[in-house]
């Protein structure tokens, strides 16, 4: 991978990560540039997701839902792992380099445009996520079917109630967790960044969410009634039981999962209709992917019986049953507890929070129950790093390293290995490449997997090392 594949287009290459302001300002930036495609904006109707953890992962399982059904799609997530053209798919499908570019380049000339035409304010500045949205919704608007129902699956980039996502319209909205997180932006409880996530779903909408604790669910009701919002708690509508792992013919290692789900017919159907999908094979392999895969039914469920009345049929569960068989089972999202190597096993996982760092060391003992794995770990400058390096304890042993961009200073995530109070045999490694072979090395005399962890960019980099790339 050369490193102009890598970048942005010139057009958006220097964006700043945030704009000016972190509050209306935003949607106001949002509302003119969009204004070019505005009547085919106010047509559309979004999937929107929001939460602290597994945002991409659920976008990407519902996408490939509603594709299974036959419904055009648009699926917009963030981050990207190694090319910003990740973040924009029509129909499964990356969008090709020459189309961002060209978006990129008319949001930018939009930019100054509007620049002239906003109320002055001095250092005004759009993000770099603001000016991805953008780009994103000005190419689904110039695609041949921008007429169609088009299911736009919108992942947001922070919080909700100032998120650029929330200027698509949309009644279908998700919320994965709630940490904290981003506390100087959306609060410094976790009550309040719940407030601010759940406003991204709009009044009179619908809101499916991952479980949360009970002081958390009671204010996400009361907030729900104060703006009549039917909520979907997905511990209610689902059951399920993983059967085990099995590598499959592609060399994918693959959960299987037994799955009940109870889904609203509406249109005052006397019963809710119960789908059993048994058997699914998931390419997603964290501890919680059993969960968004059920939140990815109902999303896909919630939107077509508002937007595709036709696909709706409570009678034929079977036919449902076999469509979201074929859409979960398709799903692939790079990173997320992807095993990139055997002998020994290899995984790594973009998670850069504590919850997400103790999620992929859960979900990676569900999967190679033996001896605890090796951790190489790596945090970003700005994150928890005691915390993240808490997480951490339950090893064999810890690597400590950074990657090679945006990593705090190897000595520092060391020294906070060492601090968390656990017996660790911590390794300290500038190269992360060394840093790999070193943990390797280790679990191969245990005979252990190794689990890369707490940076995406670290995740990213020994990825595209793992799998024969240049990093």
């Amino acid at each position: 991978m050369s490193s102009a594949a890598a970048l942005p287009p010139r057009a958006l290459r220097h964006l700043p990560r945030f704009g000016t302001g972190s509050g209306p300002e935003g949607l106001l930036r949002m509302e003119a540039l969009t204004a070019p495609f505005e009547p085919w904006l106010r047509r559309q109707r979004a999937i929107k997701i929001t939460g602290s953890n597994g945002k991409t992962s659920l976008a990407v399982l519902t996408e490939s839902v509603l594709r299974s059904l036959g419904v055009p799609t648009g699926l917009y997530t963030s981050p990207h792992l190694h090319r910003f053209e990740e973040r924009i798919r029509t129909d499964g499908k990356e969008i090709a380099v020459a189309d961002f570019e060209a978006s990129a380049d008319r949001v930018r000339a939009r930019w100054s445009r509007c620049r002239a035409e906003l109320p002055p304010r001095a250092g005004e500045a759009m993000a770099l996520f603001e000016g991805l949205t953008v780009a994103a919704l000005d190419h689904w608007s110039r695609t041949p079917e921008a007429d169609a129902t088009r299911a736009l699956v919108l992942e947001a980039g922070m919080g909700g109630r100032f998120d650029s996502t929330r200027i698509v319209p949309g009644e279908v909205a998700a919320l994965t967790t709630i940490e904290l997180e981003h506390e100087a932006v959306l609060g410094e409880s976790e009550a309040e960044i719940l407030r601010d996530k759940a406003r991204l779903c709009p009044e009179g909408g619908v809101l499916v969410h991952g479980p949360m604790r009970t002081d958390l669910e009671g204010l996400l009701s009361e907030r729900a009634r104060a703006r009549g919002i039917q909520l979907a708690p997905m511990a209610a509508r689902a059951r399920w039981k993983t059967r085990g792992f099995r590598d499959h013919a592609d060399g994918c290692l693959r959960r299987i999962a037994d799955l009940e789900v109870t889904l609203d017919p509406g249109t005052g159907a006397a019963s809710p209709l119960s789908l059993e999908l048994c058997q699914v094979e998931l390419a997603l392999l964290g501890a919680r992917q059993v969960e968004n895969a059920a939140m990815a039914v109902i999303l896909a469920w919630e939107w077509c019986r508002r937007h595709r009345p036709e696909l709706v049929d409570p009678s034929d569960a079977r036919r449902w049953g076999r469509w979201f068989h074929r859409g979960l089972e398709s799903a692939r999202c790079p990173g997320r507890l992807e095993r990139v190597a055997r002998d020994p096993d290899v995984f790594v996982d973009v998670g850069h929070t504590p919850a997400a760092v103790a999620g992929a060391l859960r979900g990676l003992r569900e999967i190679c129950p033996g001896p605890a794995p090796m951790v190489v770990l790596g945090v970003s400058p700005e994150k928890k790093i005691e915390a993240i390096a808490a997480e951490a304890r339950p090893t064999s042993g810890v690597v400590a390293t950074r990657a090679t961009v945006h990593g705090a200073p190897v000595e520092e995530v060391a020294d906070a290995l060492e601090a968390s109070g656990a017996d660790l045999r911590v390794i300290r490694e500038e190269d992360p490449a060394k840093a790999v072979a070193a943990a390797r090395e280790g679990a191969r005399q245990r005979g252990a997997p190794v689990l890369i962890a707490g940076s995406l960019y670290l995740a990213a980099e020994m990825r595209e090392l793992m799998l024969g790339h240049a990093p």
